[in-house]
């Protein structure tokens, strides 16, 4: 991973804080989703993840994203 690729990761993985904080929990996956993409085995983008995915009722996908 370059550094543009890491910095737009942390930028992604920020917005989907900031989204999920504000209860927008699907634009906080989406978010989480094009951090995984440059970053696919980032601890706690996974977690925050799972945790968008269990408020939207998704608890399977999230279940899949913890192990």
């Amino acid at each position: 991973m370059t550094t543009s690729d890491e910095d737009r990761a942390d930028e992604a993985f920020e917005e989907g804080n900031r989204l999920y904080e504000a209860g927008d929990f699907a634009g906080a996956l989406a978010a989480y989703d094009r951090a995984l993409e440059l970053r696919p085995d980032h601890p706690a983008t996974l977690a925050n993840r799972a945790s968008a995915l269990n408020q939207l009722g998704r608890n399977e996908e999230a279940l899949a994203d913890n192990h």
